[in-house]
């Protein structure tokens, strides 16, 4: 389980990275505020990043503009949260 400290760590301004989330429990990643049409919280995160297993979110739109929902979860390796969808043929 990640222990989590007050919120999000600030970065001094940067008009050009103003998009995103960090945390000091993971220094260095990026948590963006927006994933396919979706507006992502600071909640958000610390749930996926929390969870041991993949977490259901809702509202995501997709690129032929259709709405959909998929189970989220943190890739340590790649240092992003990805969608988890079936593996089925």
């Amino acid at each position: 389980m990640i222990q989590f400290e007050d919120s999000p760590t600030p970065e001094p301004f940067d008009s050009a990275k103003p998009d995103y989330f960090t945390f000091p429990s993971h220094p260095g990643v990026r948590f963006w505020k927006e994933k396919a049409g979706r507006a992502m919280t600071e909640e958000d995160y610390r749930t996926i990043l929390a969870s041991e297993r993949p977490v259901e979110l809702e509202g995501f739109i997709s690129r032929a503009g259709k709405p959909f929902s998929a189970p989220c979860r943190f890739n340590p390796e790649t240092k992003t949260v990805e969608f988890v969808f079936d593996e089925r043929g």
